[in-house]
């Protein structure tokens, strides 16, 4: 017999697996974070930044600057802080 929010028996069985599934998730996190000493939130956060920097598309110019660099163009090495400063015009 259909759930009244028409709903059959394999979808709720499925539907209730998955929420499940995310409470154990949700819980092991808090706990892994807890011993951690960080909030969740910022933990989130942080992988969020992260999940961000690896997958975002460079721009143009950046894009060409990381061939030319692993290629080895454009590419000016320097033994100090000071040397850099001096190549750089600064």
């Amino acid at each position: 017999m259909p759930h009244r929010l028409g709903l059959d028996h394999t979808r709720l069985t499925y539907c209730s697996q998955a929420c499940e599934f995310r409470l154990a998730l949700r819980d092991g996190f808090i706990s892994v974070a807890a011993d951690r000493h960080r909030p969740a939130a910022q933990i989130i956060l942080d992988l969020m930044r992260l999940y961000i920097a690896e997958n975002e598309t460079p721009n143009a110019l950046t894009a060409e600057t990381l061939r030319k660099s692993a290629k080895g163009e454009d590419v000016f090495p320097v033994s100090s802080l000071s040397g850099l400063f001096k190549q750089l015009g600064i």
